[in-house]
């Protein structure tokens, strides 16, 4: 910073810190970057950092940048399967347009039926393609049923995996029709003695607007 240079290149520079003090520093480089004005280049394979530090990331498969925007675009609108899986937790489905109208698709999906999901790009029936769905968007709920005012599709299925991270329960469901998909519940107000065990039947939820569809 001494040499006061145009542009800093900071190559995984939180890699050898534990989480604590990768935490900490995360904080005291965006208040640098934001006191000297200069462009930081922040080099990553830890997806966590690139969102919480970057105003623009930029995902490379192979050598070659295949999407370039803001943490949240990148995050919640994924332009290829590769995006949608390398940066965090996604459930990638492989299916078929039926039908395509006013920005909403018809995909049908092996083991699920016919889903309703989002595009931005225009396609027609029989497009082959992946509705991408993150863990946070899919609803558990105990047993194999759902409230009667709920107008969002439901799947049965039973637990066969839990992955508690504190603050966080990363569930992995195998639906009764094959598929499995993971979904993420907040521990915030859950005692140990209300959290999902292996082999619970539980419902699967999410809303229409949850899935992506993705052509790549």
């Amino acid at each position: 910073m001494a040499a006061d240079p145009r542009l800093l290149l900071l190559d995984e520079p939180l890699s050898a810190l534990d989480a604590a003090l990768q935490a900490q520093m995360q904080h005291e480089l965006i208040a640098l970057q934001q006191q000297v004005k200069v462009a930081f280049v922040y080099v990553t394979h830890d997806q966590v950092h690139a969102l919480a530090l970057s105003q623009r990331i930029a995902v490379m498969q192979a050598g070659r940048v295949v999407q370039i925007d803001k943490p949240e675009i990148i995050y919640r609108q994924p332009m290829t399967r590769f995006v949608a899986g390398f940066i965090g937790a996604c459930n990638l489905l492989d299916g078929t347009v039926e039908r395509a109208a006013d920005g909403c698709l018809q995909v049908r999906v092996d083991g699920l039926g016919a889903l309703r999901v989002n595009s931005a790009e225009p396609l027609v029936a029989g497009s082959r393609g992946t509705v991408a769905i993150r863990p946070e968007q899919i609803r558990l709920q105990r047993g194999q049923t759902k409230a009667a005012d709920d107008q969002s599709s439901s799947w049965p299925g039973v637990i066969r995996d839990r992955l508690y991270q504190g603050d966080v329960t990363l569930y992995t469901v195998e639906l009764a029709s094959g598929p499995r998909l993971q979904t993420m519940v907040a521990n915030a107000a859950t005692a140990e003695a209300g959290q999902f065990r292996q082999g619970d039947p539980v419902g699967l939820t999410w809303p229409e607007t949850a899935g992506v569809f993705l052509c790549q």
